[in-house]
């Protein structure tokens, strides 16, 4: 199936396939875990598992041409739609899995075993404005404005990690979300409490792994002892 207006901001194309099932569940972690662990991730009847939502950014060849569709889903990418925005694509994925690393690692498996696909952002990654924080804590925008900015409440508000300059400024979610745990005495009731921390932590590796390459090679050796610092 290939989407009728290639040019067209917002198409999205779907992967077809059979309905899931611990069978094709099985097939589509074989190909990176022992049997072990794949019995633990594919066995509904004694290990729970959640459907996860979340959309990879790619660059690469045209995801929505008819060879590459149907290596997606030879790859076990039936459980995502095929996007492009303003000539960006991207993948919206509702996977099944015992925890969100091992479906969003599996996805970027997946998508990346198409040749010269890499997937260089998970859309979101934990990343949230004010008025996200608001919405999610149940309180006005007015509320977190003074909270941010240490007018209300014990302070200590953690720092965006845009410039605190500008008006429109980005919080990573798991970092409030502590705050207020901890800090402020509200906890904030999430049914998957891990899933920003997992997201901020993969797409830092993604955006490692891709802008690496642009480090002059003089300087690798000085990011690579970074790496170890942050990492060890």
């Amino acid at each position: 199936m290939k989407c009728s207006e290639p040019g067209r901001a917002g198409c999205q194309v779907s992967i077809w396939s059979t309905p899931r099932s611990p069978g094709n569940m099985r097939n589509r972690f074989a190909a990176r875990f022992d049997d072990a662990r794949i019995e633990y991730l594919v066995n509904p009847d004694d290990h729970h598992m959640s459907s996860y939502q979340f959309t990879l950014i790619v660059e690469g060849p045209d995801l929505q041409s008819d060879a590459a569709m149907d290596v997606l889903f030879e790859n076990g990418c039936d459980d995502a739609l095929v996007g492009r925005t303003d000539g960006i694509q991207y993948l919206d994925f509702d996977r099944e899995a015992p925890c969100p690393e091992t479906a969003i690692l599996s996805a970027i498996a997946d998508v990346e075993r198409l040749p010269d696909v890499e997937v260089i952002r998970l859309a979101g990654g934990g990343l949230v404005s004010m008025a996200d924080i608001a919405a999610r804590t149940g309180r006005t925008r007015e509320s977190i404005r003074l909270l941010v900015t240490n007018e209300r409440g014990p302070g200590g508000f953690p720092a965006p990690v845009t410039d605190p300059r500008t008006r429109y400024r980005l919080w990573r979610w798991s970092e409030v979300r502590r705050w207020f745990d901890t800090d402020y005495g509200a906890p904030v009731q999430e049914e998957d409490q891990g899933y920003d921390q997992v997201a901020a932590a993969i797409n830092a590796g993604l955006e490692l792994r891709h802008y690496r390459r642009y480090v002059q090679p003089e300087q690798r050796a000085r990011l690579n002892q970074l790496i170890g610092l942050v990492t060890g």
